[in-house]
């Protein structure tokens, strides 16, 4: 009798024993895609502030063409027929 109940309980550890390492195995595995993910949230965080820099620095290069066109030419230019419509 005592031998039987020390052998339920032996399988009952074993038991605990492997589901205790599936969730320690889970937890890395999580562990690790998450890490995965914070690089890859760094790496667009990056590379948005980069688009956003060049799109600033396109836009002030264009404002500053046309400033430079419409003073060069300021006599030469005519109104856009539909400028009225702006």
């Amino acid at each position: 009798r005592m031998m039987e109940l020390e052998d339920k309980l032996r399988q009952s550890l074993d038991k605990l024993q492997g589901r205790e390492n599936n969730i320690y195995a889970s937890e890395h595995k999580l562990e690790s895609q998450l890490e995965k993910g914070e690089k890859e949230m760094k790496n667009l965080n990056h590379r948005a502030a980069e688009g956003c820099f060049l799109h600033k620095r396109i836009h002030t290069s264009i404002i500053e063409g046309e400033g430079k066109l419409k003073s060069k030419y300021h006599g030469r230019i005519h109104p856009h027929r539909h400028e009225f419509a702006k």
